[in-house]
């Protein structure tokens, strides 16, 4: 398993960034979607409380990405304008 620091932040992410790190898992790349559903939506701060999610998937997440903004990036955290609760468009 990565150390936390080779470890890439999804915070900052838009949907299609998301869903390239899903495809980059072999993943779906609706799984980008219910990463942003989960983080941005829902709050979530770590992988074990996604529950729609398998598994597999979240051991995968978490050996290469974390749930925040690393310190150093000098960014201002702000949920994409594409994927802000208002502009999903979920089933």
């Amino acid at each position: 398993m990565k150390e936390n620091t080779d470890k890439l932040p999804l915070i900052g992410m838009g949907l299609k960034e998301l869903q390239d790190v899903a495809f980059r898992g072999g993943m779906p790349r609706f799984v980008g979607r219910q990463l942003a559903e989960w983080i941005y939506s829902k709050g979530a701060t770590d992988f074990g409380e996604m529950v729609n999610i398998s598994k597999k998937n979240k051991e995968w997440l978490e050996a290469n990405y974390v749930i925040e903004l690393k310190e150093d990036s000098g960014k201002a955290i702000q949920m994409p304008l594409h994927i802000r609760p208002e502009y999903m468009m979920l089933n």
